[in-house]
């Protein structure tokens, strides 16, 4: 019987579309795979176990407003204005603060205990002077005697601030008071927009958004949804670092756009004003959040006269970008196609006085065929992307004399956002199921738009979040990151000098279904939705290149037999890694498990679990009578060249981890780079490599040498 050597020494084409099975002429088949499900294709070529994710925080939004209390004001102020859901009603105190320790803003008596789960104080400022001290949220059972909520103080100015904190405390009183302190803050007096209590928390979905300050100050922004009670949530290095009130609902933040300026994010929404928030320049705590002050509303006639393009009535900006010192909105609620540009330098204002070149600029895409702008994006020009297709303002800098729009490509953008990596800007074809590079040409002198998913198409199902990361703390690849609406992750491994475009995926995770993504600076954050204990919730979860499990907790020295602070994953079963070793699975019971035995200061992993497949494409190697496609063949031996890897299985049959040694048997498995030969049964049409693994344990594999018979 005839036999061939195979090598298969890159994964660099990554899976492969299942209508490419038998495209034995296409160059990508031989570096390609069938399957490459929970791995990831490297840039060196090969493939490997995708990296775990490390468990940071339930996303959760107050639920069931108290309302019916009992409100006074010992120290004035109309007490109404304090609990009917307008914080543009005040209530503002009458008697100077001055040095009065123990100074009464408003109170609550609820009538009964309650048990309050989130506190809102909304709009709260001083009339005059610098900053009020020892201001914070207090409790009591007999309005007499009053306890600080923990981590409910507030940095209380001059200017309007909103403050969301996690309670849990049960009480009949509450107040928004002064402590013991006696700083003498004069004439001032208090005004408070809103004091809201609430007796519930919900998981909600959220919107990640990446927000660096500077290169030291970088954090992760959720922004959650709910019915009128919307969050948003600031991490700082993956710890809560503040929370505040949003508007936006649970049915608003799939839609919802923004941008970046130096210390101010910019939100947008069809039928939500603009949003600014601005993270104080001396606390990482104080945040600000409030309208655009826009000024200067271009006008417009909607069929009734001239009126304010954007308003209430009309709807709001779709998207918004900064570019050459203006800021941009693209389309409208009422002017879908609509494009505007502030005064250089003036980003709130847009006077279009008499054309100067620094004035604003208004236009539109008005075209052969519908063009809802659906995102800007600032690149060598101002790139457009819309329903109908993909355009540019070709000249710099744009100004009111020379704004113009040049249509570029006719594919057509999904309302997801762009991401932008390795010179290219990325977008979701407007039919869901395709993914193209929108980049410069020069053989074209223009832009295009080229299709980075041809030959991987299945995998593109609908998706409704991406972003990129440009390298890791690990390797100088770029990962495109797309979430489908199924609930699954694919990857793209970009780079565009090596000619690599290579795609790894589905990933899936155990108990959940992934929802969102995010990228800051090098770390890769996904939103997932998982059912725990029966109940639904929303976890942000970290990707970590030193993890093997999902939702998961490390420690790096441990030595009690009892792991508690499982709560996020109560009633799971948890796959263990103790010293590095696999344990005996656990169930969570009471935020809590035992161990087999007791530690002593080991390492400790403990989460969900996952599993790779990688899997080759068909064997069809040309014998001397001819290809082998259609032909029974078998494998009779591969050799697997690993890197780092242990608990491997291919076609079934487990690799050994290690040599036989007098000396080793007690010790723990280390990661191996040997080569491995192993023999295999079984004739098919295909023939191909199935690797798997069954322990969250490393997996790299860089090669496969196989000997064919057919």
């Amino acid at each position: 019987m005839p036999r061939i050597r195979r090598i298969q020494s890159s994964f660099n084409a990554g899976v492969l579309d299942p209508r490419l099975g038998a495209r034995i002429d296409v160059r990508a088949y031989n570096n390609g795979a069938e399957n490459l499900d929970n791995a990831l294709c490297l840039p060196q070529g090969g493939a490997a176990r995708r990296p775990g994710m490390k468990y940071i925080d339930a996303i959760e939004i107050p639920s069931d407003r108290v309302t019916g209390q009992t409100i006074t004001a010992p120290n004035g102020g109309t007490t109404a204005n304090a609990n009917d859901n307008d914080s543009s009603t005040l209530l503002t105190t009458t008697t100077a603060i001055g040095t009065t320790a123990n100074y009464m803003v408003v109170q609550y008596d609820l009538g009964t205990a309650q048990t309050i789960e989130f506190a809102d104080v909304v709009g709260i400022k001083l009339s005059a002077g610098s900053n009020a001290a020892d201001f914070a949220i207090y409790y009591s059972s007999d309005a007499s005697t009053w306890f600080a909520v923990p981590n409910t103080s507030m940095e209380i100015d001059t200017t309007a601030r909103d403050f969301r904190r996690n309670i849990g405390i049960s009480a009949r009183y509450w107040a928004v008071r002064r402590g013991s302190l006696a700083e003498d803050e004069g004439a001032a007096v208090m005004s408070l927009g809103e004091f809201s209590l609430f007796t519930g928390r919900a998981a909600s979905d959220a919107r990640l958004i990446p927000f660096s300050f500077n290169t030291e100050q970088n954090y992760m922004i959720a922004i959650a949804g709910g019915g009128g009670f919307g969050s948003m949530l600031v991490y700082k290095d993956d710890v809560l670092l503040a929370q505040f009130p949003i508007e936006y609902l649970s049915t608003q933040i799939d839609t919802i756009n923004w941008t970046q300026s130096a210390d101010t994010l910019i939100i947008t929404h069809k039928n939500i004003a603009p949003k600014r928030i601005v993270r104080d320049t001396t606390s990482e705590g104080l945040w600000v959040i409030d309208d655009v002050p826009l000024t200067n509303i271009p006008q417009y006639d909607f069929g009734s006269g001239a009126e304010d393009t954007w308003s209430t009535t009309r709807g709001w900006p779709l998207t918004v970008t900064f570019f050459e010192g203006r800021m941009v909105f693209g389309g409208s609620k009422g002017r879908p196609q609509g494009l505007w540009m502030s005064v250089t330098n003036d980003f709130y204002n847009f006077n279009v006085g008499t054309g100067q070149p620094d004035e604003a600029i208004v236009g539109a895409l008005d075209t052969d065929q519908v063009n809802e702008i659906r995102n800007v994006v600032p690149g060598r020009t101002l790139e457009i992307f819309t329903s109908g297709g993909e355009f540019i303002i070709p000249t710099t800098p744009v100004l009111p004399e020379n704004f113009s729009v040049v249509r570029q490509t006719r594919y057509g953008s999904a309302a997801v956002r762009t991401a932008s990596i390795d010179g290219a800007t990325l977008y979701v074809q407007r039919n869901g199921q395709g993914f193209r590079e929108f980049l410069f040409s020069f053989a074209e002198d223009s832009h295009v738009s080229n299709s980075v998913s041809q030959l991987s198409s299945h995998l593109i199902n609908t998706p409704v979040d991406i972003d990129a990361v440009a390298g890791t703390q690990t390797t100088e690849t770029n990962y495109v990151y797309m979430v489908n609406t199924a609930g699954d992750v694919v990857v793209l491994n970009t780079l565009r000098e090596q000619e690599i475009a290579a795609w790894s995926g589905p990933w899936t995770t155990e108990a959940g279904l992934f929802k969102r993504v995010g990228v800051l600076d090098f770390d890769t954050y996904f939103l997932v939705e998982r059912t725990i204990d029966g109940d639904t919730v929303y976890y942000l979860e970290k990707l970590d290149d030193d993890l093997c499990t999902d939702s998961a907790v490390y420690s790096a020295s441990h030595s009690s037999a009892t792991v508690t602070g499982a709560d996020h994953l109560e009633g799971e079963t948890v796959r263990v890694k103790l010293g590095g070793a696999i344990q005996p699975n656990a169930v969570v019971s009471g935020g809590s498990f035992t161990l087999e035995r007791t530690p002593d200061a080991e390492t400790l992993e403990y989460g969900l679990d996952f599993n790779p497949t990688i899997k080759t494409m068909p064997v069809n190697d040309g014998f001397q009578d001819g290809p082998t496609l259609n032909r029974e063949k078998r494998i009779v031996r591969a050799t697997i060249n690993r890197y780092q890897s242990l608990g491997v299985f291919v076609n079934g049959e487990r690799l050994p981890d290690r040599q036989l040694d007098d000396d080793t048997f007690d010790d723990v498995p280390t990661p191996s780079d040997e080569t491995v030969e192993i023999y295999l049964h079984g004739w098919s049409q295909k023939a191909q490599v199935t690797i798997t693994q069954e322990d969250p344990v490393p997996m790299t594999i860089l090669a496969l040498d196989l000997e064919v018979s057919a």
